[in-house]
């Protein structure tokens, strides 16, 4: 049962067994566990970072020219990046071309959109 608040947060309530409550309570920093344990199951780790959140220079800059040129989008909700529709393989980098910034997309991703899921 979810209870709205101020803030588009919302209070989420949920059963566990005695041992794991003692187990949350031992934690400073309970509720920020609980939706990093829940994001990491809903999300995949990133196949280039491997889930650390950083890639040298040489790969974000090859990246960026490959999302640049399939015409990648930044959903307004969660900006999570994706290829436009329609687009298909990707081909070569161009060496030494920096792209666009990635443009905003006029709907929200899969994920935000079916699930009406605005953050």
């Amino acid at each position: 049962m979810a209870a709205k608040r101020p803030g588009k947060q919302v209070v989420v309530a949920f059963r566990v067994d005695r041992h794991l409550a003692e187990e949350l309570e031992r934690l400073s920093d309970k509720s920020g566990f609980i939706r990093g344990a829940i994001e990491r199951a809903f999300h995949v780790s990133c196949p280039v970072c491997e889930g650390r959140g950083t890639v040298s220079h040489e790969t974000a800059a090859y990246l960026g020219r490959i999302l640049g040129r399939e015409r990648a989008l930044r959903c307004p909700c969660c900006g999570a990046v994706s290829p436009s529709p329609g687009r298909g393989g990707i081909r070569g980098p161009r060496p030494g071309r920096v792209p666009p910034r990635l443009r905003v997309a006029a709907v929200a991703c899969g994920h935000c959109g079916v699930d009406e899921h605005r953050h």
